[in-house]
């Protein structure tokens, strides 16, 4: 583990020139793997791959970002997370990074995160799901290794239009090899519908040659977030194996 860290702060520093170290500790302490909160890239691993973040951030460090999923023993995965406006997109992605219920307002542009689970790392791209946002999708597909489409169980009404927006989704050809998780959302509450009663508005079983996999889950509690994210681990690891 020595030399791996005494490797990694060789790449930071050639990575990190043009990067002031203030701006590594500030954005280092920001970012989403908290093990550490340490700024000092000698001081561990899990402060290595914070520094590691915020240059990423920045920028700077374009062979860092990439070394250090495999330095550590780590799959890096793209994931967008979409979905219409209202299905609780933001909140779950809140509940991965955090653990925790946060207030959200709604998205406008692109929220990127990135959540370390079950040694993936996951940087989940969150976009807005008002309509002319949609249009701005595509710019964002390329690379992605899953899609993880969010709808609300407790709006029968626009099921119709989120299976319109997800039929158009799986005909992109860059998204063709992309696993699919939904998250049937907001089950916590009285007139949300179940599983089977979305996965069939949504046709889920006439989707052709593709992984999918349909999760109840709550955004607000947390419940069901984590089964589904087992799921997408799974598939994620299996066809690393291939």
């Amino acid at each position: 583990m020595l030399a791996v860290a005494k490797t990694v702060v060789a790449l930071v520093a050639l990575s990190a020139s043009s990067v002031a170290a203030s701006d590594i500790a500030a954005a280092g302490r920001g970012s989403v793997l908290r093990a550490s909160r340490g700024s000092d890239a000698r001081t561990g691993v899990a402060d290595l791959t914070q520094v590691g973040s915020a240059l990423q951030l920045r920028g700077g460090g374009s062979t860092l970002s990439r070394l250090l999923p495999i330095l550590l023993g780590r799959r890096h995965c793209k994931i967008l997370m979409l979905g219409l406006d209202s299905a609780g997109k933001t909140t779950i992605l809140y509940q991965l990074k955090l653990g925790e219920l946060a207030a959200t307002t709604p998205t406008l542009g692109v929220n990127v995160e990135t959540v370390t689970y079950k040694n993936i790392e996951f940087m989940v791209m969150d976009m807005g799901g008002q309509d002319k946002i949609r249009a701005l999708w595509s710019h964002y597909y390329d690379g992605a290794n899953a899609l993880i489409f969010v709808v609300d169980s407790s709006d029968e009404e626009r099921l119709a239009e989120a299976k319109e927006e997800l039929r158009k989704l799986l005909g992109e050809e860059a998204l063709k090899e992309a696993l699919l998780l939904v998250f049937a959302n907001k089950q916590d509450l009285p007139q949300a519908l179940s599983v089977q009663q979305v996965a069939d508005t949504l046709e889920l079983s006439a989707i052709p040659h593709r992984s999918w996999y349909i999760q109840a889950c709550s955004a607000t509690t947390g419940a069901g977030i984590s089964d589904g994210l087992d799921w997408l681990a799974k598939k994620l690891a299996a066809q690393e194996r291939t």
